[in-house]
């Protein structure tokens, strides 16, 4: 099997598996299973798809997405995400490059 057509969505559970076993505490794991699921839907597609051009729209996109958009029980907002947020999925997906190496 091409490894660049594995979908995205099977390697973010293969990477939260990972994180899991090396002991990352459980509120970290969940950090980054909202981060990356969310870069899941957004962005999805496949190994192929996960370029630094892509992952920068992505970061773009998340500057003018509204707090709680999507959240099923806190009705979404007008106010936008924080930069400390944008930042935080660019770092989640930093460390999610990085294993993937």
């Amino acid at each position: 099997m091409d490894k660049t057509s594995i979908p995205i969505a099977i390697l973010v559970d293969r990477y939260l598996s990972t994180c899991r076993s090396a002991g990352m505490s459980p509120k970290t794991i969940r950090g980054y299973n909202e981060k990356m699921k969310r870069y899941v839907r957004m962005v999805g597609g496949t190994l192929d798809d996960f370029t630094i051009e892509t992952v920068r729209e992505y970061l773009i996109r998340l500057q003018s997405s509204r707090k709680w958009e999507g959240h099923p029980y806190t009705p979404s907002t007008q106010e936008t995400l924080s930069t400390t947020t944008i930042r935080n999925h660019g770092r989640v997906l930093t460390s999610f490059a990085a294993w993937l190496e």
